[in-house]
């Protein structure tokens, strides 16, 4: 085959049970251009997903070896292509969640990822941070989805029982994806921001956030605090887990069926990301 005779046609690609699969048939083939060369490819293709780092970003190469096309896996750009090939097609990119498993796919033609739970997460605080002890836990999830060089970030926790948990004090923060970090580079230092930790929160309004209780509900804004932080803000009864004590007696005296739950959302620079599409890169 030493011609290119259709448009290239990538199989739509899908994950199952720790293996990356790349539709094909002979009703539906596909067509990839590796090295010059055409390959029409009428079954399915299948690579099995290395050891992967936390939310770290793969690249999905078609590759040839005596005119058999196969997959791999690589966490090399299109410029530089896996390791051990001088010809290859980029034909996917996907992410691993903070359980080192496959997390979501990328488009290649942009910049963005699908929605991808990185896992649970530990709520933090400037002074003191709450435990949670014995309590139920109905509800810990962080997500994320890259969105150029930003990264939407999503947390939600939602507590019933009580148990021994103790609340926090001081501000609460919520972590941000392992090996995900904000460029605060990119960010205005905000000097106007709650007494002693006016030094460390950057930029407000970069998202929203929801606390609530049984028959109550807040809603304020989020502050980057550092490159793995933000801070509640936005409302002075909610910020300070004192006052927000007053209400709802923080993490440490919710019982019987009484719920308290945070959902808090941030749109953030991100270090080490980019507007350029994946396959330019």
């Amino acid at each position: 085959m030493g011609q290119k005779l259709f448009t290239d046609k990538i199989g739509t690609l899908s994950h199952s049970a720790g293996n990356i699969l790349m539709a094909a048939s002979v009703s539906s083939p596909v067509y990839l251009t590796i090295g010059g060369q055409q390959f029409k490819i009428t079954s399915q293709l299948s690579v099995a997903l290395p050891a992967m780092s936390a939310n770290a970003r793969y690249q999905v190469f078609a590759v040839q070896t005596a005119g058999v096309v196969s997959l791999v896996i690589s966490l090399n750009e299109n410029s530089v292509g896996p390791v051990g090939y001088s010809r290859w097609k980029l034909v996917g990119s996907l992410r691993a969640n903070g359980s080192l498993v496959f997390g979501g796919f990328s488009n290649i033609k942009g910049s963005s990822s699908d929605w991808i739970l990185s896992g649970t997460f530990q709520i933090g605080a400037t002074t003191t941070a709450p435990t949670y002890g014995t309590a139920t836990i109905d509800v810990n999830q962080l997500w994320y989805k890259i969105e150029g060089n930003s990264a939407r970030i999503r947390w939600a926790w939602v507590k019933s029982v009580t148990g021994t948990a103790t609340a926090g004090t001081g501000m609460y923060l919520f972590p941000m994806p392992a090996n995900i970090s904000i460029d605060v580079t990119k960010l205005v230092p905000d000097t106007t921001v709650i007494g002693a930790n006016a030094a460390n929160p950057r930029s407000n309004n970069v998202g929203s956030y929801n606390a609530s209780t049984t028959g109550a509900a807040f809603t304020g804004g989020v502050t980057v605090y550092d490159s793995a932080n933000v801070l509640l803000s936005g409302s002075d009864t909610v910020v300070n887990n004192a006052s927000l004590g007053t209400i709802s007696a923080g993490f440490g005296a919710i019982t019987g069926a009484a719920q308290m739950g945070y959902g808090v959302d941030a749109l953030v620079p991100i270090l080490g990301s980019s507007n350029t599409p994946i396959e330019d890169r």
